[in-house]
């Protein structure tokens, strides 16, 4: 990103306009949370991470399912992982992410998907903890 500096006013309701170059090049969006920091004399705004309030739970949760039924799982947000069991290794889970053979399903927040936890199996016996993991997660998020 180019570090060419461009002036705006703040409106007499506090407002800021981001312009509209400055929100592509961030992946800024209409309705995305935006999180304000204040340091010293400077402001920083990087976009809020919702699945940052889950990323612990889900790693507890993760460890918790590969230590009972020797499944891996990650949890991924636009492709990264966020969590996963720390007995596997992340690299290990890195090359098993683009598979086919998983379980799969979203996290929602306000019905909208903000991550995706994968079990690496195509066991169907899998799919209601997976749907119970889905839900305790949104439920959780609902009280944060």
């Amino acid at each position: 990103m180019s570090k060419t500096a461009i002036v705006r006013k703040i409106d007499d309701l506090g407002r800021l306009v981001l312009p509209k170059d400055i929100r592509r090049i961030l992946n800024f969006h209409t309705g995305d949370l935006l999180e304000l920091r204040a340091n010293e004399d400077s402001l920083s705004i990087t976009k809020y991470s919702s699945v940052e309030d889950i990323r612990f739970l889900s790693e507890i949760l993760l460890n918790a399912i590969y230590e009972k039924y020797r499944v891996e799982g990650i949890l991924v947000e636009e492709e990264k992982i966020v969590s996963y069991p720390t007995l596997v290794s992340l690299s290990k889970l890195e090359e098993k992410k683009d598979i086919s053979e998983r379980l799969e399903i979203p996290i929602l927040r306000e019905e909208k998907e903000i991550a995706k936890i994968f079990l690496f199996t195509q066991e169907n016996k899998y799919q209601e903890l997976l749907s119970f993991l889905s839900l305790f997660l949104k439920k959780y998020l609902e009280e944060c």
